[in-house]
């Protein structure tokens, strides 16, 4: 077996050792070897030495000679254990002699190293009792961790109106009040699974068997509808969690609403999805939308458009006035568009400041161009306060790409880019 050598000093780095041996050179030699990996190396030449020490400190490991003056190695590690059963020690002796043996195992020492100490059989021995002892203390404070986590979210729960009921038999035989309201039902009512599973519906892949459901995909998320009995029967969406509760194997089951969640979501990305000023379809949409068209590997036709004047009403009324001749542009072209009764209706997108596009079937580009052409966006802004508005006509200057099918969206909006800064500048 090779040793990670630096593994070993990182599972060592605050390990404790008492080590206890009455010959001076053996200790002084073997000490050093083992502050190479050890910081902490604390020396005794007996058994009555080595239990003084440690009594009055706490060590990870104790590695300690069998044939001692005034108190010997097994003597010792008797005394240490009844202080602490779980204490690792590890024992070094010449002697092979199968009654000292026994009688350490009985008292709980199961490591040994027999003298003269070879470095690379000690080093293993050492090693994987470091790794123990590293593993040992992750899991307890995982443990830890976990426990006082568990504690917390008992905490939170207690504070929150998430429906919870646990399952027993296909009954439930426990459930908190927000359950009970969610689903109509009295807390001492008897209630069975069954009559979960029947008030479930919509969008839910959990309809039917619901333990059996979740068993079977217990990493998915279950998203389930349910008419709320105790909110006027609204719809609420929920993602159903559950949980088997060894060993008695009890379900526990929650649910967390989401239905306002769910609905941010969906004005969220409407927004991200929408020009603020103009309610198009922004770049990001026409990225999906041509990135979609690209990868099926068809043709279609592609009209690059802007408002002409725009820079004058905004250089003269403000951006304001600016923003709302792009509304009004805007409405007056879906308008003109969802009037002109295409078979296939025209996709329009704001891909920059007053750069707007087209995507059409690739017969109907021309016609699509000359209806954006002949549009006259009319808008009626205010000079001043206290005057009479002035009309402002405005149209849109139009120019059809040649192209039709592209290797990427990168290159498709390359290509609208050329086109647009030609038909501007």
């Amino acid at each position: 077996m090779e040793i990670n050598i630096l593994a070993l000093k990182e599972y060592a780095h605050n390990i404790r050792v008492l080590y206890v041996e009455d010959d001076e050179s053996v200790k002084t030699q073997i000490s050093i070897f083992l502050q190479k990996f050890f910081p902490t190396i604390v020396t005794a030449k007996d058994g009555v030495g080595g239990l003084e020490l440690y009594k009055k400190a706490e060590y990870d490991i104790v590695i300690t000679d069998i044939m001692m003056p005034r108190m010997d190695g097994i003597e010792m590690s008797r005394k240490i254990k009844e202080i602490n059963e779980e204490q690792i020690i590890i024992v070094t002796s010449a002697y092979n002699d199968t009654e000292k043996l026994m009688e350490l195992i009985d008292i709980g020492v199961d490591k040994f190293v027999m003298k003269p100490i070879a470095n690379k059989p000690f080093l293993i021995l050492l090693y994987n009792v470091a790794k123990s002892i590293r593993l040992a203390a992750t899991n307890k404070e995982l443990e830890s961790k976990l426990i006082a986590k568990a504690k917390e979210t008992a905490q939170i729960l207690s504070f929150l109106d998430t429906p919870i009921a646990v399952v027993e038999n296909r009954r439930i035989s426990m459930m908190n009040k927000a359950f009970s309201s969610l689903f109509g039902f009295s807390e001492i009512d008897e209630i069975a699974l069954a009559d979960i599973e029947t008030k479930i519906s919509g969008r839910s892949k959990c309809e039917g068997d619901i333990i059996e459901r979740l068993e079977a995909d217990p990493f998915d998320i279950h998203k389930v509808v349910i008419k709320d009995h105790g909110d006027n029967m609204t719809m609420r969406t929920f993602i159903l969690r559950h949980a088997v509760l060894q060993p008695t194997k009890k379900y526990l089951l929650s649910l967390i609403d989401i239905t306002k969640l769910e609905k941010d979501l969906d004005v969220l990305s409407k927004k991200l999805h929408t020009n603020p000023f103009t309610g198009l379809p922004n770049k990001e949409t026409l990225a999906e939308v041509g990135g979609e068209l690209i990868k099926r590997g068809g043709e279609f036709g592609s009209i690059v458009f802007y408002i002409k004047n725009l820079e004058h009403v905004i250089a003269w009324h403000g951006k304001e006035k600016g923003f709302d001749v792009e509304k009004t542009a805007a409405n007056e072209l879906l308008y003109s568009i969802e009037q002109a009764h295409f078979d296939k209706k025209p996709f329009i997108a704001n891909f920059d400041k007053n750069f707007y596009v087209a995507i059409c079937r690739k017969d109907d580009a021309k016609r699509v161009g000359e209806l954006i052409a002949s549009l006259d966006v009319t808008s009626h802004l205010p000079r001043h306060e206290a005057d009479t508005n002035e009309t402002v006509h405005s149209g849109f200057e139009t120019a059809i790409l040649g192209e039709h099918s592209f290797g990427s969206i990168d290159e498709y909006f390359a290509k609208l880019k050329q086109k647009y800064e030609k038909i501007v500048f």
